[in-house]
């Protein structure tokens, strides 16, 4: 049995200053992506991410947050013309966030931790433009469809000498629709 690696990565980076709101925000993601083209043209591989980022604003309140995830899926690969091929995708991915707002005003201090863990089922049609037989360009529309996600969110507020936690559970899902375009090396 024949096969080909197909290997993608992406990375971006964004720091915005919103004078509107009096804040600075700094995005980093970093997705990394390997699959596996057999001769029958069914594919199977995963991509990995993680991400962080970090908003403060001017009355001194912060908010940090680190994220990574997994996603196995299947696919098919469909010859339209010599260069273009149709590639659709589906699996499921699984996330873990978690984020830290601070804050102080006077004697008060609360300190807060949000995690919160989706999974997903990812559907993925892409489009390939084969420059040359090791390298490509893709356009593909991403479809995360929720299936589950849990939030627990833990905050401690401090006045004076006095402390108190409190911790909460809920359960959110959250639909992503999004462009992506990217390069791709065939090995």
């Amino acid at each position: 049995m024949e096969a080909e690696a197909l290997v993608g990565a992406t990375a971006a980076h964004r720091r915005a200053r919103r004078e509107g709101a009096r804040r600075d925000d700094e995005h980093l993601l970093v997705h990394f992506a390997v699959d596996y083209e057999l001769a029958s043209h069914l594919t199977f591989g995963a991509a990995a991410f993680v991400s962080w980022n970090s908003i403060s604003t001017s009355g001194g309140s912060e908010l940090s947050g680190f994220g990574f995830g997994l996603a196995p899926r299947v696919g098919y690969t469909l010859g339209l013309t010599d260069r273009l091929s149709f590639w659709p995708r589906a699996g499921v991915t699984l996330a873990y966030m978690s984020a830290s707002p601070d804050g102080t005003t006077g004697t008060v201090s609360v300190t807060s931790k949000v995690t919160y863990v989706p999974l997903w089922v990812n559907l993925e049609p892409m489009l390939v433009y084969a420059v040359d037989p090791h390298f490509s360009f893709t356009l593909a529309l991403v479809c995360d469809l929720p299936l589950l996600g849990a939030v627990t969110s833990t905050t401690r507020t401090t006045v004076g000498s006095v402390s108190t936690e409190r911790t909460t559970e809920s359960s959110v899902t959250q639909l992503i629709v999004a462009a992506q375009i990217g390069v791709m090396g065939r090995f």
